[in-house]
């Protein structure tokens, strides 16, 4: 009688915070759906469901355990494949960045994205603001959504991507005339990781915790900002087209967006 061997990923070895995780995740996820392998990331317990402190922790302990002591859960690892239990299950602990495959995510779009969609797991003020943005696009508007990204972005890669609120007012004002001119309204919702409320000329301002931003702009019809997974992430899960901004010369108009792949 022969047994047939099943195999094991493990995700241990997390990379960056919140959309950067679940863009690493999906990558490893999608190849081990093409090949019939297992898959297992213990590093986004608590994270997808918004549960709270606690369970983000586990996902934490998670991951530090295995940076700690990597070498022996390696060489226990290395020591169960040469056993005979490797006839049944074969295991591989992975983790970094660069490992990536655009073409399955594309092609596991509907599975991961159920998969990996964010629990509606909130307050009930939050959960009032969300009904409301659905409520406008219900009423026939285009929703746009603009990630105003600043903190961080002030300094990495030089501060290229740090814009100021007349920057993103300008082209707010650029997609408002374009898009009203398929005969609906616009409404402009500004997501923002800046300390102090940008004034961009929009029509709402949700500057809540990350996992709240990221589900309004799910819920847009558009969606435009600097390079950042954050935007990427809304694009990928929701197939809603984006848009980003890369040079403070850019135009951006309704061909320049596309959905993202993954």
């Amino acid at each position: 009688m022969s047994f047939k061997t099943k195999t094991l990923y493990i995700l241990a070895y997390r990379t960056g915070d919140h959309c950067n995780r679940l863009f690493q995740s999906i990558h490893y996820h999608a190849h081990c759906l093409e090949n019939g392998y297992y898959f297992f990331n213990p590093t986004l317990v608590g994270m997808l469901n918004n549960r709270g402190l606690l369970l983000n922790q586990v996902g934490d302990f998670f991951h530090h355990f295995f940076i700690y002591f990597g070498t022996i859960i390696r060489f226990s690892v290395c020591l169960f494949q040469k056993s005979f239990l490797s006839r049944f299950l074969s295991i591989n602990i992975v983790g970094g960045w660069d490992f990536r495959s655009h073409q399955l995510t594309t092609k596991y779009r509907k599975e991961l994205s159920k998969t990996y969609s964010l629990s509606t797991l909130i307050s009930d003020r939050e959960r009032s603001l969300l009904s409301s943005l659905n409520s406008v696009k219900q009423n026939g508007s285009i929703v746009l959504g603009v990630h105003v990204r600043r903190g961080d972005y002030s300094t990495w890669e030089g501060g290229i991507y740090f814009f100021n609120d007349d920057f993103y007012r300008k082209h707010i004002e650029l997609l408002r005339l374009e898009l009203s001119s398929l005969g609906k309204s616009v409404y402009v919702i500004v997501c923002s990781n800046d300390s102090s409320p940008p004034n961009c000329g929009e029509d709402f301002l949700c500057q809540q915790s990350w996992y709240v931003d990221q589900l309004c702009l799910q819920q847009c019809d558009y969606i435009v900002g600097p390079p950042s997974t954050f935007t990427l992430w809304a694009s990928y899960v929701a197939s809603i087209p984006y848009a980003h901004i890369v040079d403070k010369n850019q135009r951006i108009s309704l061909s320049s967006f596309t959905i993202c792949g993954g």
